[in-house]
């Protein structure tokens, strides 16, 4: 920034960054402060879930300006009349759902939910868990409650992979070769999220699976951003 390096026009953009950077510092802080208040050795749940969520989204924007800075031609030369509008909505929705979903991750690492509700697809032999106790006011539940925090978890992820089906079937019918390949590789791992996450599950979230599946969050999430990129600028070709 300081050696005028920064692209024509990019500077604001630049400037967003260091201040989604500058949050992400003092939300770590009030996050950890939260687990050094009297005999607590654990953060806040929802703090923690904050902190991550905009860990994604500084990730996001990142990706983001490679895509657009790194294709600068791909975009100049893209045929905007071959846009896919409905593809456009759905691959937004899963993006949106993508986000909810590492919120209800955070929060089932936040209070260990993972450790409980260990069968899968039932939860204790029922698909809704039937001893959640609710607080006061109820909105806390969906955020200390161990069964709610996951059933919630597990409900989305679902939702989310069969609209990435949906997506990646709408996406191969394209005759853009990128748009297909790109959704290959979105529906991989998007699969093996979900069967990571029932292994992390069944085998009582052990730390080396709970790390591979925030790791393939991570890779999830760059890959439907590139997947995304290709949709809303579509080759002349």
């Amino acid at each position: 920034f300081f050696l005028n390096k920064i692209p024509t026009g990019w500077k604001k953009n630049f400037i967003f960054l260091g201040i989604l950077g500058g949050l992400q510092g003092f939300l770590g802080w009030w996050m950890v402060s939260s687990g050094l208040k009297g005999t607590m050795v654990d953060v806040a749940s929802y703090r923690l879930a904050i902190h991550l969520t905009v860990a994604f989204i500084i990730l996001s924007v990142i990706v983001w300006y490679i895509l657009v800075l790194s294709n600068s031609e791909v975009i100049k030369n893209s045929n905007f009349m071959k846009r896919d509008f409905k593809l456009i909505f759905l691959i937004n929705m899963v993006l949106f759902a993508i986000f909810f979903q590492i919120i209800f991750g955070a929060l089932v690492a936040g209070i260990d939910a993972g450790k409980t509700f260990n069968d899968w697809p039932l939860m204790s032999g029922k698909w809704f868990p039937e001893d959640i106790t609710y607080s006061s006011p109820k909105i806390i539940s969906f955020i200390e409650d161990a069964g709610l925090v996951q059933f919630n978890h597990r409900v989305l992820g679902y939702f989310i992979f069969f609209l990435s089906i949906v997506v990646w079937f709408f996406s191969v019918k394209s005759n853009n070769k990128k748009i297909i390949i790109r959704a290959n590789y979105f529906l991989i791992v998007i699969v093996g999220q979900v069967v990571l996450g029932i292994i992390t599950i069944i085998y009582s979230a052990p730390l080396y699976f709970a790390s591979a599946h925030q790791v393939l969050a991570i890779l999830l999430v760059t890959l439907t951003l590139r997947l995304y990129f290709t949709i809303i600028y579509p080759s002349k070709n």
